[in-house]
C-alpha cells in the first residue's frame, strides 16, 4: 500500500491514508498504526485521523483504533502534539468511554501519563480552538492545563503561564485560574 511506503513523499502517504478511511476500515487501522511512529508528522497526524474515523464508527475496527490512539495519548516517549492530537481525535466519544483514560492522565490512583510544562501551550491552543464547539472537549482540556498546574505548583506568575499568556493570549482564562502565590503549608501540618 502506498500509505505504508516509506520510499514516497509525505503529500503522497498523507493522501493514501485519507483514501483508505472510507474504503476498509480494519485496512485503514493496521494501515495507520503503522504510520503514527512515521518520522513525518504529516502522515502521523493523517494516521490519528484515520484511526479516529474507525474508532467513532460501528466497524469491528473500532475498538483496535480507539485502543491505538489511547496508547498513543499515554506514551510519555512520543511527540506532545501528536499525544494532544490522539486526545482530539477521542473527543465526543462516550464519557464511559474515556474515564479511564481521563484517570491515567489526571493520575487518580498511580502516577500520571500527563505531559510536563510543555503540555500548557497546545492544551490552550486546543481550548481556544474549541470556544465554538464541544463543551465536553473543552472542560476536559481546562481539567488538564488545571491538573498540570496544580501538579507543577505553578503560579500566575511561572514562566510557562506567561509563555501560555504570550503565545495563546485566549486563554488567560485558564492562566487566571492558577493561584497568585504559591500556598504555605501550616505549621505542624
Amino acid at each position: 500500500a502506498l500509505a505504508a511506503e516509506p520510499s514516497a513523499d509525505a503529500h503522497t502517504r498523507q493522501a493514501a491514508l485519507r483514501a483508505l478511511t472510507g474504503i476498509d476500515a480494519a485496512h485503514a487501522t493496521a494501515i495507520a498504526t503503522d504510520a503514527l511512529g512515521d518520522v513525518s508528522d504529516l502522515v502521523a497526524l493523517e494516521a490519528i485521523e484515520v484511526l479516529a474515523a474507525a474508532a467513532h464508527s460501528n466497524a469491528a475496527a473500532s475498538t483496535p483504533a480507539f485502543e491505538r490512539l489511547t496508547e498513543l495519548a499515554l506514551d510519555r516517549r512520543r511527540p506532545v502534539g501528536r499525544r494532544i492530537a490522539a486526545l482530539a481525535a477521542l473527543r465526543g466519544l462516550p464519557a464511559h468511554l474515556l474515564a479511564a483514560l481521563d484517570d491515567a492522565l489526571t493520575g487518580a490512583g498511580t502516577e500520571a501519563a500527563l505531559g510536563d510544562t510543555t503540555w500548557l501551550e497546545p492544551i490552550a491552543a486546543a481550548w481556544i480552538a474549541a470556544a465554538d464547539g464541544d463543551k465536553t472537549w473543552r472542560n476536559r482540556l481546562a481539567a488538564l492545563f488545571a491538573t498540570i498546574v496544580a501538579r507543577d505548583g505553578l503560579t500566575r506568575t511561572s514562566p510557562a503561564l506567561i509563555r501560555v499568556l504570550t503565545t495563546q493570549p485566549g486563554a488567560a482564562v485558564l492562566v487566571a485560574a492558577a493561584p497568585r502565590t504559591r500556598t504555605k503549608p501550616k505549621p505542624g501540618v
